[in-house]
């Protein structure tokens, strides 16, 4: 299994899959199968994975798959693991989270996306600061604008942020 996640093969997974192979198991490095794919961006591979039973939020050193992707920038993967049920408010290491994440490298498609899969930018972390305050001197002013925008309520929403909502 270890072989065909690296090299992106999706139908051998699938196959492997279909004959029994331990999709959760990890490999050579200490991974499992479904948080190398979602590092690495292998959308088709996730995909495969989370139909033949990986658990999406299996972490590994306290870090899951969606909060791997959101931090790599793989949009595809973070589309990929959402549906699949992955838990997008879900804390991982001091208590950041992959919306914290991808805030952090200031990726405004990743951060666009976990919001509106309800990711909540009010969530405290360890340090008992919401993530709007640790992420506040984003350097892009547009990462910096959805995190205000995402706060508001839905009247005040439509009012001053319909450009980037």
């Amino acid at each position: 299994m270890g072989w065909a996640v690296q090299e992106s093969r999706e139908a051998v997974v699938t196959a492997l899959l279909e004959v029994g192979a331990a999709v959760d198991k990890p490999m050579h490095n200490g991974l499992t199968p479904l948080l190398y794919a979602a590092c690495v961006g292998a959308e088709a591979v996730v995909t495969a994975l989370t139909r033949g039973g990986a658990m999406v939020d299996l972490a590994v050193n306290g870090v899951t798959p969606l909060a791997t992707a959101a931090d790599q920038g793989n949009i595809a993967a973070v589309i990929a693991l959402l549906p699949a049920g992955a838990a997008v408010n879900q804390a991982i290491g001091d208590g950041e989270t992959s919306l914290s994440m991808a805030a952090e490298n200031d990726d405004l498609e990743v951060v666009r996306t976990l919001l509106e899969a309800g990711a909540d930018v009010n969530q405290v972390n360890d340090g008992k600061a919401t993530l709007l305050v640790n992420r506040s001197r984003q350097k892009r002013r547009e990462t910096r604008r959805l995190w205000q925008c995402s706060t508001l309520g839905p009247w005040l929403e439509t009012i001053l942020c319909s450009d980037i909502l």
